[in-house]
């Protein structure tokens, strides 16, 4: 069977799920008692032959892998004669373990041997378990929740007809609860099924958004949802697990979605008034849940005992519990916003095209993956020396001078991160601009550089040109040339060298300092670079007038910086994909601005005056 599958899965409605991220992202189980059939109980069938189909059955999982739950299942509604036939067809046709990538999946007879009906009834089996609802995923760590999602990675035939089963017909069940409260034990670390457990620790802000999502990525084709938070208020713990889970599945097709509110009277402090919010705070509380939309069913009901953990429970819990639920006006507007189809700012992607455009401006990969991360002091001021004995000795690490100084670009684009973090759209919208602004100049003089490059190349990027054939430039009879080779390249290599300068990023004098400190090592990170190696060419090559290698360096010097500069405009048009039509633009981006880079094959237009038709021309003049 093949495994090397890389297409798309197209479900009914349209909608996308990508083979690759399904298989292995749910624990998996690999159970090794087979004493499930010591006590198989069969109807219409003779003992002698049940215990036949049993040994049938485990004669099959050993040989080839398949899960024992399977072939329990199995037994109940195919005969031994069909088990046998099944194990000689797994025999002749595969080769163990279950999955060879060299078997093609059209050549599996096991698959075609089975109805369709068939092989969802066993998917079913091996993918369904109400229990991933239920409070039992975040009350216990379980391996495999009687699931066995490894089956998915058989093959593309069995992904496409299970993985809608495992995501589409089962509810999950996630507990954002603050697991660091006083009645949140470290036992309690299990978000969901479809949380990674290892991660859960992660609460600081300073974390990298890729690094801050507990969710696996195939949590996003989940389409039922149970969201279960705790009615105590100011708990930032319970809306950072909140935010995080919103940001992991919000762009997916989901079909419903319940909030679930631990009543009052459950939890530690529930008699205590100070501990629970007015409905104004409850409603912030939900303000994560707004970036939803087109959600069929949407729900905020009081959560039920079998759906809160055990160890949300106070020691000595109310008589009577109290539900706890939204203002009702706040109620229908959230629950109109959600099942809606209105626009909607997704602050997440706004965060990372603002990213992108600033990250566009560095070319240093170190410092442009360091931008948004925040740094403790200590981290940043590290002690250097040149001493052989010094017990810190200067290097390569730990060098940002941005960072170190809080360069502008650096702290507004962390600032933004934050606010990112913590839903606060208008706080995000402040320090974009902030941004947004300050690197407009550095834009404009790019741009500027770029264009009067640009218009000197078309001149010369005729036939017979200085950039088409430098060394023949006068020796067309029909065109007057009065510019030498060492001219135009003379020109040429100055509006290069304004163009290489306008790439370098502005310095506030804090940033000054810090690069003063280390000098030599900081210029040393950028000598090495493609573009600078490029620009010493050129003046090589210039002195020397070897103008067929100027030429050739010239050009993949202008390839490198307009790469730079069309990634700059590609991140600008996108800046403000994701704002609703009404925000208003602090800059122009220009979206419809055609970008490329110069084709160096194309020859220009020769608009010189032609001396052949000015003679002809003198010829009819009386």
């Amino acid at each position: 069977m093949n495994t090397g599958m890389s297409e798309d899965k197209v479900q009914p409605d349209g909608t996308m799920t990508p083979y690759q991220e399904a298989p292995g992202e749910l624990p998996i189980t690999n159970p090794t008692g087979q004493d499930i059939f010591a006590n198989l109980k069969t109807t219409n069938t003779e003992d002698d032959t049940a215990f036949e189909a049993n040994d049938q059955a485990l004669s099959v999982s050993s040989y080839h892998g398949i899960p024992a739950a399977l072939s329990y299942e199995m037994t109940k509604f195919l005969s031994s004669d069909q088990l046998a036939k099944i194990k000689d067809l797994l025999q002749a046709n595969l080769r163990p373990p279950v999955g060879n990538p060299e078997i093609p999946v059209e050549g599996c007879p096991l698959l075609n041997s089975l109805s369709l009906d068939c092989r969802r009834l066993i998917w079913k089996f091996l993918l369904l378990n109400p229990l991933l609802g239920e409070s039992f995923v975040i009350e216990r760590n379980q391996a495999s929740f009687g699931l066995f999602p490894a089956i998915l990675g058989v093959n593309r035939q069995i992904y496409n007809e299970a993985a809608d089963i495992l995501y589409g017909s089962n509810k999950f069940l996630v507990g954002c609860i603050p697991y660091d409260s006083c009645f949140w034990h470290s036992y309690s670390r299990q978000l969901c099924a479809l949380a990674r457990p290892q991660h859960l620790d992660r609460t600081r802000e300073d974390l990298g958004v890729e690094k801050d999502k507990n969710i696996i990525p195939a949590a996003r084709y989940v389409r039922h949802w149970k969201i279960l938070i705790s009615g105590i208020a100011f708990q930032p713990g319970a809306m950072e697990k909140l935010l995080r889970l919103c940001h992991s599945i919000y762009m997916g097709n989901i079909q419903s979605l319940e909030v679930l509110i631990i009543p009052r009277g459950i939890e530690m402090g529930w008699n205590q008034s100070d501990n629970y919010g007015d409905e104004h705070e409850l409603a912030i509380t939900l303000s994560p849940l707004k970036r939803f939309r087109n959600i069929q069913k949407f729900i905020i009901r009081p959560a039920e005992t079998h759906e809160i953990p055990w160890g949300a429970f106070d020691e000595e819990p109310a008589d009577k519990f109290i539900p706890i639920l939204p203002n009702p006006v706040d109620e229908v507007e959230l629950t109109g916003m959600i099942q809606g189809d209105s626009e909607v700012e997704r602050i997440e992607e706004m965060y990372t095209s603002l990213r992108t455009y600033a990250q566009a401006f560095e070319r240093l990969e170190d410092f442009k993956s360091e931008m948004d991360v925040n740094y403790t002091r200590n981290e940043l001021e590290p002690t250097y020396s040149f001493e052989i004995s010094s017990n810190v000795a200067i290097s390569g690490q730990n060098i940002n001078p941005f960072k170190a100084s809080c360069h502008p670009v650096e702290r507004a684009l962390s600032a933004a991160k934050t606010s990112m973090l913590q839903d606060k759209m208008d706080q995000f919208k402040i320090n974009r601009s902030l941004l947004i602004q300050y690197l407009e100049p550095e834009y404009q003089s790019i741009e500027a550089a770029s264009k009067n490059l640009v218009d000197y190349i078309k001149i010369h990027k005729i036939a017979n040109g200085f950039f088409h054939n430098p060394l023949y430039i006068n020796m067309d009879g029909y065109h007057h040339e009065t510019a030498s080779p060492n001219d135009i390249a003379t020109q040429a290599l100055v509006l290069l060298e304004d163009y290489y300068d306008s790439f370098k990023r502005k310095l506030e004098p804090a940033t000054k300092v810090e690069i003063r400190k280390y000098k030599l090592l900081f210029n040393s990170f950028y000598d090495d670079l493609p573009r600078e190696r490029l620009m010493k060419l050129c003046d090589m090559a210039y002195e020397k007038q070897w103008w067929f290698q100027f030429v050739r360096y010239f050009q993949e010097a202008v390839n490198d910086m307009d790469a730079q500069y069309l990634s700059i405009r590609q991140a600008r048009k996108k800046l403000y994909a994701w704002d609703l039509q009404a925000t208003v633009r602090e800059v122009d981006v220009k979206p419809m601005l055609s970008d490329e880079i110069i084709n160096w094959n194309v020859r220009e237009p020769d608009m010189r005056i032609n001396l052949s038709w000015h003679k002809y021309r003198s010829y009819g003049e009386p």
